[in-house]
């Protein structure tokens, strides 16, 4: 493929263009140079994923690049490490211009990966936001609000505007009391969206539901990911679909179902709760051959928890992250009843700052990917949170 001298700046959809003829996936962006230690257009250009035969790449990269307008220096240094759990990368952008005169130098630099379906995404340089997309009628912040498929889209096309880097997308209600929907109605709701959606964006769409059989027709019209908040213990046949797919899984403690989890009396020691059920989730979805960079795990916020053991569980995420360092730690507080309770009983819509709170406390003690309604909000806060997390890093 020719390079176009007059475009400075090679865009997504070039490398996608591109990264297929080098054998590459391509991912998000970095671009590192000796001489200058540019960024350019982060998130929206691409990197190129280089997890094995970086000289090979170079090899390929090097007959399809003009000497006028690229350097034909490689790296001096390629140093891999060999982490069964981080994935090494060689950051790599195209230019169409030189940038000064030295040599470039590509640092490997450690990201984690989440194998979901037909990708990865990176996760640990900073935090990922789930935008949350309920087309119910009954949710209890948003129902009724995004029932049709236009409200929906839109919404979703907003929330990817403001900087979502999943769209959640929810056909059944799983606020406190609530009751199972039928597998047709759930079904109903999700797939017209979730089909355009997969069609008409990049973004990975994710299918929150408890139903192999829901989970089945999403992946199959192109959800890459599975969000089960009973972590398989309604139905362990999602992991079942999920291997199948290779798609995404989290896998969320809770306690007893939507309708009672609130009734149920405090368990004294809700940490170690957590992490149990946690383990036993990740291997009930091993048994059923879902590799463990597939998951991801949530500890449940508001899901058969007392006020003060979410507070618990926010403060002492640490300890979670410690116990689970495999796995991406999802985090959902939004607009929840235990923020409301806080801000003197504050209705959903009243409950953004708090929200902010809940979720910049958990990235600090080790969140990977916030759940949220509000994303342009969190997407500013975690840009500030995730600064104070590494504050050595250009920005």
């Amino acid at each position: 493929m020719p390079l176009n001298p007059l475009r400075p700046v090679y865009t997504i959809s070039y490398v996608k263009e591109l990264a297929p003829q080098v054998g590459l996936e391509p991912t998000t962006l970095r671009l590192t140079a000796e001489c200058s230690a540019i960024e350019l257009l982060r998130n929206t250009v691409a990197r190129l994923e280089i997890l094995t035969g970086a000289n090979e790449f170079y090899n390929k990269a090097d007959s399809m690049r003009s000497s006028e307008y690229l350097p034909h220096t490689k790296p001096n240094r390629l140093t891999r490490r060999k982490d069964p759990i981080h994935s090494s990368f060689v950051s790599f952008a195209l230019l169409g211009l030189p940038l000064c005169s030295q040599p470039f130098t590509f640092p490997l630099m450690t990201i984690r990966q989440w194998r979901i379906a037909r990708r990865s995404l990176s996760y640990g340089e900073r935090t990922l936001v789930m935008g949350i997309l309920n087309v119910t009628p009954d949710s209890f912040s948003d129902g009724g609000e995004f029932l049709s498929l236009d409200r929906a889209l839109a919404q979703a096309e907003q929330m990817i505007i403001e900087g979502a880097d999943i769209i959640d997308v929810g056909g059944e209600s799983t606020r406190p009391g609530s009751e199972f929907v039928s597998e047709q109605q759930e079904i109903d709701r999700v797939i017209p969206v979730i089909e355009r959606l997969s069609s008409d964006t990049a973004i990975p769409i994710s299918i929150d539901t408890t139903k192999s059989t829901v989970a089945r027709a999403a992946l199959n019209v192109g959800a890459q990911i599975v969000n089960d908040i009973s972590g398989l213990r309604f139905d362990p046949a999602i992991a079942d679909e999920v291997a199948r797919a290779g798609a995404g899984l989290v896998l969320m403690h809770s306690r007893g179902t939507p309708k009672d989890m609130q009734q149920l009396p405090p368990v004294e020691d809700i940490l170690s709760e957590v992490a149990s059920g946690l383990r036993e989730s990740i291997l009930v979805a091993n048994q059923r051959g879902v590799a463990n960079e597939n998951i991801a795990i949530d500890p449940g916020i508001g899901f058969g928890k007392a006020a003060e053991q979410n507070l618990e569980l926010i403060a002492n995420l640490d300890q979670l992250a410690r116990e689970f360092a495999d796995f991406p730690i999802v985090i959902g507080t939004s607009r929840k009843a235990f923020i409301g309770k806080l801000l003197g009983d504050a209705p959903p819509d009243e409950r953004l700052h708090g929200t902010i709170a809940t979720v910049v406390a958990s990235v600090l003690n080790g969140a990977h990917i916030v759940r949220v309604h509000d994303v342009k909000a969190t997407v500013e806060a975690m840009r500030a949170a995730d600064a104070i997390k590494n504050p050595t890093e250009p920005r």
